[in-house]
């Protein structure tokens, strides 16, 4: 039960953080909302950068702490080491590759119109017209 407490600490956690956002998700049109959800995500993304590097961190003082004197740590602490900076790697290249992406293809998220959206009318209104 200990074990769960720490995975439902974060995941409250992460929702006090998140709440207040979603309360401007009401938006006027699919521009707005777009807007928000990419907010969202790029707060997401910072979060999980931020918690990589806790876990590199804490990886590399288990693996201190084993050289100094606890040796069964070691085998744990340069585990977590090599995971963390395997997540790290693994989110910066995706962010790099999605802006790499965005900037080569020239989209953002605030330089799209409602006009440019693609949308299929409701063919119940379109009738007799």
């Amino acid at each position: 039960m200990n074990k769960y407490k720490k995975y439902i600490a974060g995941v409250a956690g992460l929702g006090a953080v998140l709440t207040p956002m979603m309360a401007f998700a009401v938006g006027q049109n699919v521009i707005n909302i777009i807007d928000v959800i990419a907010l969202i995500l790029n707060r997401v993304v910072g979060i999980v950068i931020i918690i990589a590097l806790i876990w590199f961190i804490w990886g590399l003082a288990e693996y201190i702490e084993a050289k100094s004197g606890k040796a069964e740590n070691r085998p744990e602490g340069r585990e977590r080491m090599v995971m963390g900076a395997i997540a790290f790697f693994a989110i910066v290249s995706i962010w790099g590759l999605v802006r790499f992406l965005q900037t080569a293809t020239g989209v953002s998220g605030s330089n799209l119109r409602n006009d440019e959206i693609p949308y299929i009318g409701n063919p119940v209104t379109n009738v007799g017209q």
